[in-house]
């Protein structure tokens, strides 16, 4: 399996280690695949055209995610790149 190295400075560290003890993950990997997965998704929903928010009791958007990545995403983007998959 190919393995991966990433600098990151002490507080995203921290960040990274609290998101492990909230989600109970097993690991600090588990917790980056998970948030690749997540990252995935919301490109598919960008692509579709889809805004991605948070509602509360099925209500209409509340708040709207608002991640600059995520605006480079183009609804109905050509396939430059492969489907994305699950990270896991």
């Amino acid at each position: 399996m190919p393995r991966f190295q990433i600098e990151m400075s002490d507080d995203g560290l921290k960040e990274l280690e609290r998101l492990v003890d909230l989600t109970k993950a097993s690991t600090k990997k588990e917790v980056i695949n998970n948030a690749l997965t997540l990252l995935a998704w919301a490109i598919r929903q960008r692509r579709e055209g889809f805004e991605i928010g948070a509602t509360r009791d099925g209500r209409t958007i509340s708040k709207q995610l608002e991640m600059p990545i995520l605006s480079n995403i183009k609804a109905d983007a050509p396939e430059e790149h492969p489907p994305l998959a699950n990270a896991n």
